[in-house]
């Protein structure tokens, strides 16, 4: 917010005009730019005098029109915007992080709270269901469920009228980062434990639990291959009770791990030097490694 106010704030003086602090916090203001995998469906999410909404459009005529009717200046974060495999829903969360106390952010004072929560939005008419408080949701492949994060643990709804989220499983650490394997079968995800964290597997068939290649270090931002048979990742040495240094920065090198899922077993693809340049790019968050299918080679 600060930095978009700022980028406007240099363009009016650039021009010589005059603004006001309303107008300068009222800009308008798009973001989270997704695309649906079926159909030329498009949606984001549209800052307007600090009302947040999902907006969408559709091809080939690509009108704009807003979904969502938030129309409280409540201050409520829009993220992690997915498309439904068929395009009909759009998974959000509404609500920031919560801080160190446990509180989600309520900077308009509601009396009656504020939650973190996730929520479907019909894409034909906008209808919103809330599926449950949590965040970091995944949806599976074949559209049927959610996988979200809430208190520690992962839980698990389906999309249809009325359902009720449960527990997926139970397990130590910290439980985060769901990701779906291309079957729908398996499901990745990150179990912070401290000063160290693992990348783990959770078989929906088997009803079990498999570790990749357990060490003492930092494991995260796991990526399914699209064939579903391997599992790549960032690892970092941990570093204990070492805090970031802001005034003096020491590298944060990092290495790319391939693991077989099936095994457990990893090895390391490529590694970052030992330099301030070659250290974990933070600012790219969960995108620091992106997975992506061949392209089909040309045929005469």
């Amino acid at each position: 917010m600060r930095i978009r106010c700022f980028a406007l704030l240099i363009r009016v003086l650039a021009l010589g005009q005059t603004f006001t602090i309303e107008q300068v916090l009222s800009s308008p203001f798009p973001s989270d730019l997704v695309a649906a995998q079926q159909g030329q469906g498009v949606a984001w999410v549209f800052d307007a005098q600090g009302r947040r909404n999902i907006w969408v459009t559709e091809g080939p005529q690509f009108q704009a029109r807003q979904l969502t009717k938030y129309d409280a200046y409540d201050g409520q974060e829009i993220t992690n915007l997915q498309f439904a495999p068929d395009g009909k829903w759009i998974v959000q969360v509404r609500g920031g992080p919560k801080n160190q106390a446990g509180e989600v952010p309520n900077p308009t004072h509601d009396t009656a709270g504020a939650t973190q929560a996730i929520h479907a939005v019909s894409f034909e008419d906008g209808r919103t269901r809330m599926l449950g408080e949590g965040n970091a949701p995944a949806i599976s492949p074949a559209g049927d469920r959610v996988v979200f994060s809430r208190g520690n643990q992962l839980w698990v709804v389906t999309l249809a009228e009325e359902a009720k989220p449960r527990q997926l499983f139970t397990a130590r650490g910290s439980i985060r980062s769901p990701a779906f394997s291309p079957d729908g079968r398996s499901l990745a995800f990150v179990s912070r434990r401290g000063d160290h964290s693992f990348i783990g597997v959770f078989d929906t068939a088997q009803n079990s639990v498999r570790y990749i290649a357990p060490t003492v270090d930092l494991d995260d931002y796991s990526r399914w291959s699209p064939d579903g048979k391997r599992i790549a990742f960032i690892r970092q040495s941990a570093r204990g009770s070492q805090a970031f240094a802001l005034r003096d920065p020491v590298p944060l090198p990092y290495a790319i791990m391939l693991a077989d899922p099936a095994t457990g077993l990893a090895h390391e693809i490529w590694h970052s030097e030992n330099t301030l340049a070659g250290s974990l790019p933070f600012m790219a968050g969960d995108n620091v490694l992106q997975s992506g299918r061949r392209r089909p080679e040309s045929r005469p």
